[in-house]
């Protein structure tokens, strides 16, 4: 596991000499879940906020949302290629942070002496379109008081390594390095911007093309929730019983190819997917589904 140090605060505003206080006293560490990586694996780290100072500081804690969204303070993830003399701000975190004050929700506490607050994960996509193979460094860059303030604190270089694919799952990269928005295989296993479904077909090319790569696993992941979304649309509009079973039975396809195997973060997303398959399918009758429609989309599945 890759550890980066660097300074983080989240606390409340009083005067300038608390806040001087608690720059001096907080410390965050910074950790990702692996740190050798492929160019399309999702990102996934938390931070540890630690006072090392004498007295009690006030922080907010770190919210995240969708596992991407910072929606307390400011925080941007930087990257460097070994060779390379300038940072680059990736859109891995997207920021909600409001600068007419902090949620209600996410009110400070007091982190006492020697005592640590750690994070949910962020669990996000990769910048597959800025990173090349080989060494590469990331660092967190963090505005204390908000995006207007003047303040930036940055991590010390975090050194990662991206690993190059090869064979089968070479093959499938190289059709979806050509696509504008690669990481769309990720949805709904991380938040992905621009998610609809029109890159069914894209998803669809590597799975009948390139079914043994790891590649496709996440697509068919993707397929499973599009095809869900698709039945659904049929509810909300035409209520067409034949385009919304031959949705649902595509979406229960996919999600049964993920369950057999695959990680347990996907295969939870799968079964949870397949449990709504019922209740979207009785929505296509006015009255009562028929008795073989409910067997065949209750999960778990007879057949």
């Amino acid at each position: 596991m890759a550890k980066a140090l660097f300074f983080l605060f989240f606390f409340s505003i009083s005067n300038a000499t608390v806040q001087s206080q608690n720059l001096n006293s907080l410390d965050v560490n910074l950790f990702f879940e692996e740190d050798t990586m492929q160019l399309i694996d999702p990102w996934k780290f938390k931070l540890e906020i630690s006072n090392n100072g004498a007295s009690e500081a006030r922080i907010y804690p770190v919210s995240i949302y969708g596992g991407r969204r910072s929606e307390i303070g400011f925080i941007s993830l930087e990257i460097k290629q070994d060779s390379a003399a300038d940072w680059i701000r990736t859109p891995c975190i997207i920021n909600t942070h409001s600068e007419n004050g902090y949620p209600a929700t996410n009110p400070s506490f007091g982190l006492q002496p020697k005592e640590t607050f750690r994070s949910v994960d962020f669990h996000c996509p990769s910048p597959t379109n800025l990173l090349r193979l080989g060494i590469l460094y990331a660092r967190i860059v963090y505005a204390p008081y908000g995006i207007g303030d003047t303040t930036r604190i940055y991590s010390p270089p975090l050194k990662l390594t991206i690993t190059p694919y090869r064979g089968v799952d070479l093959s499938a990269y190289n059709y979806l390095k050509k696509l504008l928005n690669p990481n769309f295989i990720l949805y709904p296993l991380v938040e992905v911007s621009h998610v609809d479904t029109s890159d069914i077909v894209h998803a669809e090319y590597l799975v009948k093309n390139f079914p043994e790569s790891s590649l496709s696993d996440y697509a068919r992941l993707y397929l499973t929730s599009m095809y869900l979304s698709k039945a659904y649309n049929v509810v909300k509009g035409s209520k067409n019983v034949e385009d919304g079973l031959y949705y649902l039975r595509l979406s229960k396809k996919y999600g049964l190819s993920v369950i057999e195997k695959n990680e347990k973060k996907m295969r939870e997303i799968a079964i949870e997917k397949l449990k709504s398959l019922e209740g979207i399918s009785a929505q296509l009758y006015n009255y009562y589904s028929p008795s073989e429609i409910v067997e065949e989309f209750t999960f778990p599945f007879k057949h």
